[in-house]
């Protein structure tokens, strides 16, 4: 056997092996369940900019949700005892 003949056998060998562990690890991956919940302290939502626009989370030993303008002020909080929104400056 040529050593050509020997490269591109063992070329077709790895790429065999290589295309078997994908196809396994996608199976695999398929199987997991979804998760059903989602747990955190605090979600924080950004702008483009990475500014903090809006958080959900505890203050107080309240749950609220605060919104902020492009300067990072609260201009408006919705804590889990009715609305008290905050004033604008």
């Amino acid at each position: 056997m040529s050593r050509e003949a020997n490269y591109w056998k063992t070329a077709t060998w790895f790429l065999l092996v290589v295309l078997a562990t994908i196809i396994l690890l996608g199976a695999y991956r398929q199987t997991e369940p979804a998760p059903k919940t989602v747990e955190a302290q605090e979600f924080v939502l950004k702008d483009d900019s990475g500014r903090v626009r809006a958080r959900l989370g505890m203050k107080n030993n309240q749950s609220t949700i605060e919104f902020y303008d492009e300067r990072g002020t609260a201009v408006w909080t919705v804590p889990s005892k009715g609305f008290k929104p905050v004033q604008a400056r």
